[in-house]
C-alpha cells in the first residue's frame, strides 16, 4: 500500500505542475515556450515543492510532539507552536516593519522554540492530565490576536492567519527548504523520541538524556513549524 501510495503522489504532483488559471503543457514546455517556462519555473514549481515540504514537515512535528507529550491531541496548533511563530512574525512587523522574510523567520524561530518549551514545560506541571485536557492549554493562547487589534495590525498579519500557498513564488518560499534537513535530523532520533515518550524514568534506565532529547525534539517541531508559518502560514 505504501508503494501504491508514493507512486499515486508523484502522479498527482506531476499532474499539478499543469493545473492553474494559466495553461501550461509538456508539449509547450519541450518546444521552449519562455511563457510558459516561466510560469512553470516561478510559480508551478516553486507550489509544488512547497505543498511536499509542508506537509511532510507538519506531519512530524505533530508526531514529534505527540510522542514526547505522550497525548496524541497535541500537535503544533493545539501546543501553542504556530501561534508563537504567528506571534514572532508580528513582531517582527511592530518592531521591524521594513524586515526581509528571512528577518521575520529568526523572529518566528525564536518565538515558536520558546513557546513551545514553556508549552510543555507547563503541561508537565498540571495536576489534571486528561488527553483532551493538555491540548486546551495551547489554544486558549491569543497573545497575539490582542495585540494584534491593539496595534491595528490584523489586516498585515492576516495572511499568516490562514495557509494558502496561492504567493508561493520563486524567491519567495525558499526558508521552507529547512524543512527537509530537520525531518532527515527527526528521523535520526526516532528511535530516541519513543524511548522518551515512554517516560523519564524509562529513558534514564535505557541510559538517554531524558531533557536534553526532549528539548531537541521539541526545537525541531518548533523550527519545522515556523519556517512552514513564515511561508505559507497556519497549515494545521
Amino acid at each position: 500500500s505504501t508503494i501504491i501510495l508514493a507512486a499515486l503522489l508523484l502522479v498527482l504532483s506531476a499532474v499539478s505542475l499543469f493545473v492553474g488559471v494559466i495553461d501550461v503543457t509538456p508539449i509547450e514546455l519541450f518546444r521552449g515556450n519562455m511563457e510558459q517556462l516561466e510560469i512553470f519555473l516561478i510559480s508551478r514549481l516553486p507550489r509544488l515543492l512547497a505543498i511536499i515540504c509542508t506537509g511532510v514537515g507538519m506531519s512530524t512535528a505533530g508526531l514529534i510532539m505527540q510522542q514526547l507529550c505522550m497525548n496524541k491531541f497535541v500537535s503544533p496548533t493545539t501546543g501553542a507552536t504556530i501561534s508563537s511563530a504567528q506571534f514572532g512574525i508580528l513582531l517582527a512587523l511592530l518592531f521591524m516593519p521594513q524586515s526581509t522574510l528571512w528577518g521575520r523567520a529568526i523572529f518566528a524561530f525564536t518565538t515558536a522554540i520558546l513557546g513551545t518549551w514553556i508549552f510543555v514545560w507547563f503541561i508537565q506541571r498540571i495536576q489534571f492530565k486528561e488527553a483532551v485536557m493538555v491540548p486546551l492549554v495551547g489554544i486558549m493562547s491569543g497573545i497575539t490576536s490582542y495585540l494584534a487589534y491593539k496595534y491595528e495590525m490584523t489586516q498585515a498579519l492576516s495572511s499568516w492567519l490562514v495557509g494558502h500557498f496561492s504567493m508561493v513564488l520563486k524567491g519567495r518560499y525558499e526558508i521552507v527548504y529547512l524543512v527537509v534537513p530537520l525531518v532527515i535530523l527527526a528521523f535520526l532520533f526516532a528511535n530516541h523520541f519513543n524511548i522518551v515518550g515512554m517516560g523519564k524514568d524509562f529513558s534514564k534506565n535505557l541510559g538517554v538524556p531524558y531533557k536534553f532529547v526532549l528539548f531537541m525534539g521539541l526545537t525541531i517541531a518548533a523550527m519545522i513549524t515556523a519556517s512552514v508559518v513564515v511561508v505559507v502560514g497556519s497549515i494545521s
